[in-house]
């Protein structure tokens, strides 16, 4: 199973991202979201920081939800940071028009979505998921690297890439 690592800032931003994880979750990707409110983290945490890089680190993918909010949260910029320090591929999903935070300008083309209704566009969010992970596999098969058999993609998907 893919595990996909949410982050946000702003009230806009965690309620996109709720709803983001719930889409993920039915469509068999375990997502957690990064968010004090969340039911995935128990109750009383005591370094919230530290479960929450626990989980990050553990993760196949990042997806930052990029609205203005995203500028000014600190805990985001932080996750940020630490997916490319430690080289975990990120997928963009921002909202149309938003300037993209510094630290992923460079990263792949983010997936838009329109601010009234962005779950129109989490079809497009899943595919991109899905092409990423099949592009770091196939990397790391090039390197000659192991990886986890978890980021095998599923065989309609591997299908519709045009593969066997």
């Amino acid at each position: 199973m893919l595990h996909v690592f949410i982050c946000y800032g702003g009230n806009e931003g965690e309620l996109i991202g709720s709803n983001l994880r719930a889409y993920l979750r039915k469509n068999a990707i375990d997502a957690f979201l990064a968010s004090p409110q969340d039911p995935d983290i128990p109750a009383g945490t005591e370094d919230f920081n530290k479960f929450i890089d626990g989980k990050l680190l553990s993760s196949n993918l990042m997806i930052p939800i990029c609205n203005s909010g995203i500028h000014r949260s600190e805990p985001a910029t932080r996750e940020i940071q630490l997916a490319k320090q430690k080289k975990i591929p990120i997928v963009a999903f921002a909202r149309k028009r938003c300037v993209l935070p510094k630290l992923i300008k460079k990263s792949w083309q983010p997936i838009r979505f329109d601010p009234d209704c962005p779950e129109e566009t989490y079809p497009s969010l899943l595919l991109e998921i899905y092409r990423r992970v099949d592009y770091e596999r196939e990397l790391s098969e090039d390197l000659n690297l192991k990886r986890p058999a978890e980021l095998l993609l599923p065989k309609q998907l591997l299908r519709f890439f045009g593969r066997p």
